[in-house]
């Protein structure tokens, strides 16, 4: 959602479209790296427990997935529905 919304502000601010999904991923990349490494660093401690080593495999497989789609599909998806309407149905209603 924020970085959604990131790009929605650049576009606001009178960013092409592909400088201002670009400019928002960076901005956000960071954050969200740093969160994931955070959970999967977690589940690293109790991967080597026994009873709790299929709850590790899947929050740090989820974690490494949820990324990937926040980082890379998400913005490449919401390019092509902003291209698709236009980015003054995406910030008109900001006006």
């Amino acid at each position: 959602i924020l970085l959604v919304d990131f790009i929605n502000l650049e576009l606001a601010c009178g960013e092409k479209l592909e400088e201002a999904v670009i400019k928002a991923g960076l901005v956000r990349f960071r954050p969200i790296a740093l969160t994931a490494l955070a959970l999967v660093v977690g589940g690293f401690v109790i991967l080597l427990d026994p009873i709790f080593q299929g709850l590790a495999v899947a929050l740090i497989s989820g974690v490494v997935v949820a990324t990937a789609l926040t980082l890379v599909v998400i913005p490449v998806l919401y390019y092509m529905y902003v291209r698709t309407v236009g980015v003054k149905a995406v910030v008109g209603h900001r006006q």
